[in-house]
């Protein structure tokens, strides 16, 4: 199992005094600072006020990302399908019960419901000099700095690949062809769950998207912006049948693969 060779890889070999006393300063110096970013980006009253006086609304950046040089899957418009609640998903997400249903034909309506029920735009709302389109997953002030891409190998109806996923057109913009998840799992160090996965999601962030208008407390709301998303698409992985890993730590090749 994928759980055995992470707590074995995690296993760290025995320490001197000297390198504990090393690791234990630099703990305590990233909780300083990290409690000092805390105190110094909460919100309160005052700083509420000065900040939004101080938005520059003609700065706004678009709130999509476009590749317009790249080919286009579009993606399927028959996304409706009928999902567990929930609660259901949560209380089954791991182990999955052996009585769980089949997961969904690897295939790009498969890919269809993923990307949107992660990230599509599900909504929209009128204010007063402006209509702001909703997504799937919640965003601070709705400026959705997150990017969602995704490896995929063997689904019916989509070349192998990296694509960015669309979310205005939602459509999936090809970015690298062919098979990826053999250099994505030497990325995760290994990961048999990467390995062996069908697909890879990453997230990524626009920081400057939220951080026009929130400064230095844009780096809280993109993480957060981030997280649910993340969070989104394991609950409709899950939804559909299939087992989602979530990993966070990976070593990329000096090499932008993007």
């Amino acid at each position: 199992m994928w759980q055995d060779w992470f707590f074995r890889r995690r296993r760290k070999p025995p320490s001197t005094a000297a390198q504990d006393n090393v690791e234990r300063a630099r703990s305590g110096s990233r909780q300083r600072l990290t409690l000092r970013f805390h105190a110094e980006t909460a919100q309160t009253a005052s700083r509420m006020q000065s900040s939004s006086a101080d938005v520059d609304w003609s700065r706004q950046p678009s709130i999509y990302k476009v590749y317009p040089s790249t080919a286009r899957l579009p993606l399927t418009e028959q996304i409706d399908c009928t999902f567990p609640d929930t609660l259901d998903v949560l209380q089954h997400w791991w182990p999955r019960p052996a009585d769980t249903q089949p997961p969904a034909a690897w295939n790009v309506e498969t890919l269809s419901r993923l990307c949107y029920y992660a990230y599509g735009p599900t909504a929209q709302q009128t204010l007063p000099g402006a209509t702001l389109t909703l997504r799937a997953a919640p965003s601070a002030g709705a400026l959705y700095p997150a990017e969602l891409y995704v490896a995929v190998r063997g689904a019916t109806g989509a070349r192998n690949g990296i694509y960015h996923y669309a979310p205005g057109e939602h459509a999936l913009e090809l970015l690298r062809p062919a098979d990826w998840l053999a250099w994505l799992a030497h990325a995760a160090a290994d990961l048999p769950a990467v390995a062996e996965a069908d697909a890879v999601f990453a997230i990524s962030s626009v920081w400057w998207r939220t951080a026009w208008k929130y400064g230095p407390r844009a780096y809280r709301y993109c993480l957060q912006d981030c997280g649910h998303l993340a969070g989104n698409v394991a609950l409709v992985a899950a939804a559909l049948g299939y087992t989602a890993v979530s990993y966070t730590h990976l070593t990329l090749p000096t090499s932008d693969l993007v």
